[in-house]
């Protein structure tokens, strides 16, 4: 027995047919890249990510203890949601800026170069340009949403 309504029923099978066909093409690309440059890109692309993330957690730590200077970094001291924002939002602000320069320090190797735009040759909206605009607009919103957040963190008391 059906209880949604029919055009509820309309709504989530649009969007589950959406989301099977990014996973589709998720797979097709996955199979696609075959090259030993793409190997390279993940851990560089981590290594920025981790960069990026720890020097925005050290920041975070600086200007609470610049607020707050009887107060120390330590998470499970806390009885507040303070360290927590000002903890995990550096993250979300780090993974898009990560991307992004990962792909350009990986786009600066000549070999990686050619290989990685040979195989997004032919298929559309897979190249380094595309690429990087749709990772930039993610982070035009995620960065200044994941520095609010953790500014609210670093201006609640901890304690």
């Amino acid at each position: 027995m059906n209880i949604c309504h029919p055009y509820i029923m309309t709504v989530r099978r649009k969007y589950y047919d959406q989301y099977m066909t990014y996973i589709d093409s998720a797979k097709k690309r996955g199979r696609r890249r075959k090259s030993t440059w793409n190997l390279i890109l993940l851990p560089i692309t981590i290594s920025l990510v981790g960069a990026f993330y720890w020097s925005f957690f050290i920041i975070n730590e600086l200007l609470h203890t610049f607020i707050y200077a009887e107060e120390s970094f330590e998470i499970d001291d806390s009885h507040t949601i303070g360290p927590i924002l000002a903890s995990i939002a550096p993250l979300f602000a780090a993974l898009p800026l990560g991307m992004l320069l990962g792909n350009l320090v990986v786009r600066q190797i000549p070999p990686a170069r050619r290989a990685l735009d040979a195989e997004a040759h032919g298929h559309p909206g897979t190249g380094y340009t595309q690429s990087q605009r749709a990772i930039f607009k993610l982070a035009v919103i995620l960065v200044p949403v994941s520095f609010g957040v953790a500014m609210l963190g670093i201006l609640m008391p901890w304690v």
